[in-house]
Parts: C-alpha cells; sequence; structure tokens
C-alpha cells in the first residue's frame, strides 16, 4: 500500500505480507537498498521533504526521515514532523464508523436518515435510498460540500449543518444527490462528510473527539490530531505544503468538515494503524475492529478496486 501524504512533502506506508527474506541480514539489505532508493526518487522529483513507514506481517520494519519540513528554516524532517493527511483520513473515518455502527448495533444497509437527526439528505427524483454503505463505498453520489476545496476564506467557521445546507457563512451549495444511489462509484466527499454527522448524532459526541477516544487512544497514535490551527503559525514540527516552485501554500480556510481530510499525523502513527488493521484481519476478537468488519474495509464492495475504507490494489 502507497499513502501519499500531503502537498509539500510526502509519506509512504508501505503493508505486505512479507516483502523481506527470513534472514535478519537479507532483511537489513533490502531495507538499505529501498531507503536508499525512495531518497533517490524524492530527489529526481524535487518532493521537499518526506517521511516514510514501512509495516511487514503487521509489524513496523522501519520509520525513515528525509529532507526538509521547512525549506526556508532549513528545518528537517523529524521522527514526530506532522504531516496532513488529507484523505487518508477518510481511513480512519471509516474503521471509526464501522467501530460506532458495531457498538449501537446499527445495519450498514439501513437507511441514513435513519440515523441523521440534525439534517436529512434530501429528497431526490431517483428510486433508491442512501445507505450507509453507499456512502461508505462512494455510490450515494452526493455533491460536494467544497467544490472551491475549502480555498474560500471566510471569518467565521460555519457549522457542519450550515455547510450541508449552504447557508452563510458556508459558501458552498447545498448538498444533494446527483444520481440514484447505489447505481455507480463516483469518488465522494460530500459521502464522508454526512458520515462525520452520521457517528455525531448516533453517539452524542463530536468526531473529533469520539476518533481520539476510539482510535488515537487506545492504539498509541500521539502524534496525530484535528488541530486546524497548526498551519496559522507553524511550529517547527509542522511540514509545510509546497507549490511546484516551492512556495508555501497559505492555509486553507477552517472547515466544520474533519471526516473527509483533515487529519494531521506521522507516518509512525499511521503505520500503527495498519498494523492494527492488519492484526483486526487475523484476529477475530482485536480491539481496534472485528475481523468482519476489517475484511469489510478491504474487500471489494461494488467497485473491484473499492472497499469500505482502502483502495484495492
Amino acid at each position: 500500500m502507497l499513502i501519499k501524504i500531503g502537498a509539500a512533502a510526502l509519506i509512504i506506508v508501505v503493508s505486505s505480507c512479507s516483502i523481506f527474506k527470513p534472514k535478519q541480514t537479507a532483511s537489513r539489505i533490502a531495507l538499505n537498498q529501498l531507503m536508499s532508493e525512495i531518497e533517490a526518487l524524492r530527489k529526481k522529483f524535487n518532493v521537499p521533504g518526506a517521511s516514510i513507514a514501512i509495516v511487514d506481517n503487521s509489524k513496523i520494519a522501519a520509520v525513515w526521515q528525509f529532507g526538509f519540513a521547512n525549506i526556508e528554516k532549513q528545518i528537517p524532517v523529524q521522527e514526530h514532523t506532522l504531516f496532513q493527511a488529507c484523505s487518508i483520513t477518510k481511513t480512519l473515518t471509516s474503521a471509526l464508523v464501522l467501530k460506532i455502527l458495531d457498538e449501537k448495533k446499527v445495519s450498514l444497509d439501513s437507511p441514513a436518515n435513519l440515523w441523521l437527526r440534525r439534517w436529512k439528505i434530501p429528497e431526490h427524483p431517483y428510486g433508491n435510498e442512501v445507505t450507509i454503505r453507499m456512502l461508505m463505498n462512494h455510490t450515494a453520489g452526493i455533491s460536494d460540500p467544497y467544490p472551491d476545496g475549502g480555498k474560500t476564506l471566510i471569518s467565521k467557521k460555519a457549522a457542519l449543518t450550515e455547510q450541508f445546507l449552504g447557508i452563510s457563512p458556508a459558501v458552498n451549495p447545498p448538498l444533494t444527490v446527483l444520481y440514484n444511489p447505489g447505481t455507480k462509484y463516483s469518488y465522494c466527499n460530500g459521502c464522508y462528510a454526512i458520515l462525520q454527522m452520521l457517528v455525531e448524532d448516533i453517539s452524542g459526541q463530536d468526531y473529533p473527539a469520539l476518533v481520539k477516544e476510539k482510535l488515537l487512544e487506545p492504539f498509541g497514535m500521539k502524534d496525530s490530531t484535528f488541530d486546524d490551527t497548526l498551519l496559522d503559525n507553524p511550529r517547527p514540527n509542522i511540514a509545510l505544503n509546497y507549490n511546484d516552485n516551492f512556495k508555501p501554500y497559505p492555509p486553507l480556510r477552517k472547515m466544520p468538515i474533519y471526516s473527509t481530510g483533515s487529519l494531521t499525523t506521522t507516518a509512525h502513527d499511521l503505520a500503527i494503524f495498519l498494523r492494527n488493521i492488519g492484526e483486526s484481519l487475523k484476529n477475530s476478537t482485536h480491539t481496534l475492529l472485528a475481523r468482519q468488519q476489517a475484511l469489510a474495509m478491504v474487500e471489494p464492495s461494488f467497485s473491484g478496486t473499492r472497499g469500505l475504507g482502502f483502495f484495492i490494489g
């Protein structure tokens, strides 16, 4: 599994059942060769900085850092350097949704509107109701809650309901259903935004608190956060986002939607998460997810290349 994080810097996590030879010396040689090849690629493609974690057979085999988190100040990428996870956040959202549904005995195939309290998916002229599974596998046909990519600066953060309704201070159109749900795959930020509201309404807790309680704290993902002020006045442990001319991008406006791409994390923390997914796939009583839930994340759902949380290679 290759995971890219951020526009300025890169985190790659490689996960496989067995990518190294059994002998320790052979494994170390393979790791050193891979590290050299990654550094060569980083320089070839002008990636300012990178943090790499390798997960092998549910064990963290290596964590490496390359280049700079801040070019101007010559701050190197270090073990605890934070990167924006962007849409990898959706994978954690998927795990959280499956965990909450299991705890509350809610079916994946129940209509999402049964559980949404503050807002409902609007009526539409098509035949199918939007189910929770459709939201998770990107087949619900929901419009984009931030078509400008969240770049329009506003003075006040909208509430989640304001974002979905498209009313001030939100600047987006209201969410709508664009096609008959469940009939085709289309990558869907709106779907995962609704999943945030769904788990909040079912549990009575806000999304960042839920992720912290259910995923981050139990598994020791100590560096991961949903603090959206980190880039306002960057600290030394923040990897800046750069354009192709190595100029930092300005911070994006603050959004009420965390579930689609607002995680800030490290390669090591993501490796911890993947290691626990791997353990859940092998152990029916693992504390992250039950085996059937973990399988649902990685097995095809509607599309042969999309599970309920992972792209399938």
